[in-house]
């Protein structure tokens, strides 16, 4: 049988500062973590409101480290960014913020970078399953349909 701890205000307090102080983190995800503490419901809030005031907390930030870092790292488009920063109950006006610091040159690059990996992996193949599966990864990337359409069209173009 598992024994439950009992935590204080402040154990709990200290505990999740360095859960947000090794990661950056959202209000979500600290409730969610603050449902492992056996404490009330008011101390839930007093600590978000204390983690929030002292700057451990601060969804705009995150919203816009988690938005450039997906971008960057992960080559995800603004549709999959928004619908994981909704996910996370990020207020729409923090999300069209962090989306809008994308730069268009960078995210059109980046599409545009996709499109000439994937056509060299299916080089060979019928240009209609070219077509299909190019556009089937580039929105599963999260990326909007008429933009690739743009983009590749132009370089299924220059193929021909």
């Amino acid at each position: 049988m598992k024994r439950t701890e009992q935590h204080t205000y402040t154990s709990v307090l200290n505990k999740i500062q360095g859960y947000c102080a090794y990661q950056e983190r959202c209000t979500h995800e600290v409730y969610q973590k603050l449902e492992q503490f056996d404490i009330s419901e008011h101390d839930k809030i007093k600590i978000v409101q204390s983690l929030s005031s002292d700057g451990f907390l601060d969804d705009l930030r995150f919203a816009r480290i988690f938005a450039g870092s997906k971008f960057r790292l992960k080559k995800w488009g603004k549709i999959k960014i928004q619908f994981e920063l909704r996910y996370r109950e990020i207020h729409d006006d923090f999300i069209i913020e962090a989306l809008q610091e994308i730069s268009e040159e960078d995210y059109l690059e980046t599409i545009n970078v996709l499109i000439n990996n994937k056509l060299k992996e299916l080089h060979g193949e019928d240009k209609l399953i070219i077509r299909e599966k190019t556009i089937k990864y580039l929105l599963s990337k999260g990326f909007e349909l008429d933009l690739v359409h743009q983009n590749l069209t132009r370089h299924l173009n220059k193929l021909t």
